[in-house]
């Protein structure tokens, strides 16, 4: 059986990221009502949860912006990006500057409130590509 390039692969790759991946996510997981990304969806985009977790919000922060600043300055890049970086500086702390966990679909703490050190880890690997597009602060911590 016959092996593909790296170029083969690389361009395979690509294509099911920036063709199939990122419209889906761009058409189906985008909350313009309430904020931020849905991310419990089926193949096909239908709403399963409206349930937020705080780390996929984080994730998608990074996603979008690294799109966004390191393969294309696409507007809808940016908008996603902004977007979700909104929803989740103003939903995702609690007054302790701890990350909660999950979230509503309206963004109110799930789980008592429960908080995550995971989500703090996607917090700092999200923050890592806003660089270049924001002036936005991100929500004061203390020392983690």
């Amino acid at each position: 059986m016959p092996t593909a390039s790296f170029a083969q692969s690389q361009t395979l790759y690509r294509s099911e990221l920036l063709d199939r991946a990122i419209p889906f996510w761009l058409r189906h997981g985008l909350d313009w009502q309430e904020g931020g990304i849905c991310t419990c969806l089926s193949d096909e985009g239908k709403l399963l949860s409206s349930d937020k977790y705080v780390w996929s919000q984080l994730r998608a922060v990074w996603t979008f912006s690294a799109l966004y600043n390191r393969v294309e300055r696409r507007p809808n890049y940016l908008a996603a990006a902004t977007h979700i970086f909104d929803f989740i500086k103003r939903r995702g702390c609690n007054p302790e500057g701890d990350w909660y966990f999950c979230l509503s679909g309206k963004g109110v703490p799930l789980f008592d409130g429960a908080t995550s050190l995971y989500c703090a880890a996607f917090a700092i690997y999200g923050s890592s590509n806003t660089r270049g597009w924001t002036t936005r602060c991100w929500p004061s911590h203390r020392a983690w």
